[in-house]
C-alpha cells in the first residue's frame, strides 16, 4: 500500500497564481506467486490492485478589461479517478522444448473531472461557468493472452503469441462504444555461432484513448482547447524488429533496428 498527499505549484512558469493545494494518491495491491513444477505447470502468478487519485487545482488571475476596469478570474478544478484491475498468469512446460505463458487481465478506469470558472469586473454578481472536463468516464478492458516459444534445434527457436481484448467506453450523456481488439506477434531466434544471437519479430499492439481524447474539454498550457471525440477508435500499431547480439567474456554488444507504425 502506498499513499502520496502533496501540495505543490503547477510547474508552468506562464501560469502565475496557479497552484495544486491538494492531491491525494492511494495505491493498494495484493500479489501472489508460485514457482514449482506440478505436471506441466511450472509457475503461477496473480495480482489485484486499486489506485485512486483526487486532484484539486486553483487559479486566480486579474486583467484589465473595458474602461480600464480590473477583471478577476478565479478557477477551481477537481479531478477524481479510480483504476482497478487484476491479472492472472500460468507458466506451462508441456515438453523440454516448449514453454507457454497464458492468462487473463482486467482493467477498469473510472474518471470524472469538473472545472468551475468565476469571472467578473469586481461586480457583486460575477459570471459562473461550469465545464465537465470528464463526464464520469468508464473504460473497461478485458483480455486473454498466450505466448509461447518452441526450441526447434540447438540453433533455431520460434515464438509467437496472441491476445484478444474486449473494450467498452462509456460516459454520462455520451456515446458508448464496444470493440474487439485482436493483437499478436511472431518471432524467430537464431544461434549461428557461439556467442551470436540473431532475433527478428513482427508484432501488433494497441493503445486505449484516455478520457480527454474520448470525451474531454480540456484547456492546456499550450493555449489550445482540446475537445474529445467519443467515436475515437482504439489505436493499433505494427512493429517490425531485427536485432543482432554478441557476447563473449567481458564483451557484450548488440545492434537493433526497428520500424513502428501506428493507426487508428
Amino acid at each position: 500500500m502506498q499513499r502520496y498527499t502533496p501540495a505543490r505549484d503547477i510547474g508552468y512558469p506562464a501560469m502565475m497564481g496557479t497552484s495544486i493545494p491538494a492531491e491525494d494518491r492511494l495505491l493498494t495491491a495484493l500479489e501472489f506467486g508460485y514457482q514449482g513444477r506440478r505436471g506441466i505447470v511450472d509457475g503461477a502468478s496473480a495480482k489485484v490492485y486499486r489506485q485512486g487519485l483526487d486532484h484539486d487545482m486553483r487559479m486566480a488571475m486579474t486583467m484589465t478589461g473595458m474602461n480600464n476596469m480590473p477583471m478577476t478570474t478565479r478557477t477551481a478544478a477537481r479531478t477524481h479517478s479510480v483504476t482497478y484491475g487484476g491479472r492472472g498468469q500460468l507458466r506451462l512446460v508441456p515438453s523440454s522444448a516448449l514453454r507457454v505463458d497464458a492468462g487473463a487481465e482486467l482493467t477498469q478506469w473510472n474518471a470524472d473531472g469538473t472545472r468551475w470558472i468565476t469571472k467578473g469586473a469586481n461586480t457583486p454578481a460575477p459570471t459562473l461557468l461550469t465545464f465537465q472536463s470528464w463526464p464520469d468516464v468508464r473504460v473497461l478492458d478485458i483480455g486473454a493472452f498466450a505466448q509461447g516459444e518452441l526450441r526447434v534445434s540447438s540453433a533455431v527457436s520460434v515464438n509467437g503469441g496472441a491476445r484478444l481484448d474486449r473494450i467498452v467506453n462509456r460516459a454520462d450523456g455520451g456515446l458508448t462504444t464496444h470493440d474487439w481488439v485482436p493483437t499478436g506477434n511472431v518471432g524467430l531466434r537464431l544461434f549461428p555461432f557461439e556467442g551470436v544471437v540473431v532475433r527478428t519479430s513482427l508484432g501488433y499492439g494497441y493503445r486505449l484513448p484516455d478520457p480527454t481524447e474520448l470525451y474531454g474539454i480540456a484547456p492546456r498550457p499550450d493555449g489550445f482547447l482540446y475537445i474529445g471525440r467519443a467515436g475515437l477508435g482504439t489505436e493499433t500499431n505494427r512493429n517490425l524488429e531485427l536485432a543482432v547480439g554478441y557476447a563473449t567474456g567481458p564483451l557484450d554488444a548488440g545492434v537493433t533496428v526497428y520500424r513502428n507504425e501506428a493507426t487508428t
